[in-house]
């Protein structure tokens, strides 16, 4: 607690901005449990819970991490995540664990020897590679009806067809509904499997090509 009230000196924050910000931030992090306890007593996760808080305790704009969530078990990376992902933040993340990317980063650098391989969202990356998401429908009746005239080929296109089955590849998940609003019109859908692209293997075969 000292720690976070010689960091708010620092940066100039009044008494009780700091804690308010320190209130939010224990609740947010869960640090409630351990809050008092010195450092050198704390768990590698409760660790980077800790100094998270640090990071974000002057409420800045940007926040540039590195690595936030290194030898971290799930259930510690999941509290980062959540985190994260609801700060309202530009955060700025450097990671070789790409669970870390999937999970917080509508945006993503691809780097290698310093030059930039990859510069945008995951959907983007997957068309660049030719592996879009893919759907599988079940269906009822055994002879299929899709009018492929009414999707632009990019975002929804026919795999294969078999009795009382279709695959489609799909641009991305929001094309799904559109899918699924045409094939109900003519067609008894029974079951729905949606294969989202695997951010890892998509960053192996950018690495490959490269």
């Amino acid at each position: 607690m000292e720690s976070y009230r010689l960091l708010a000196a620092m940066y100039g924050i009044s008494r009780n901005d700091c804690q308010e910000s320190i209130d939010r931030l224990v609740e947010l992090l869960g640090l409630r449990d351990f809050i008092h306890q010195p450092v050198r007593s704390l768990s590698l996760g409760q660790k980077m819970r800790s100094e998270l808080a640090s990071a974000f305790l002057h409420n800045p704009d940007i926040v540039i991490l590195d690595e936030p969530t290194l030898g971290l078990d799930m259930m510690a990376k999941e509290r980062i995540w959540t985190f994260l992902k609801n700060c309202d933040k530009t955060i700025l993340m450097t990671s070789h664990d790409i669970s870390d990317i999937e999970e917080v980063c509508a945006r993503v650098v691809v780097l290698n020897n310093g030059k930039i391989l990859f510069d945008g969202c995951r959907e983007t990356l997957a068309a660049k590679l030719g592996t879009p998401g893919r759907a599988v429908f079940e269906f009822g009746n055994e002879n299929i009806v899709f009018d492929a005239t009414q999707f632009d080929a990019n975002d929804i296109r026919l795999l294969s067809a078999e009795p009382h089955n279709a695959e489609f590849a799909l641009r991305n998940s929001r094309m799904l509904p559109s899918l699924i609003n045409h094939l109900t019109a003519d067609n008894h859908i029974i079951d729905i499997q949606v294969f989202e692209n695997d951010l890892k293997q998509l960053v192996k075969r950018l690495y490959d090509s490269a």
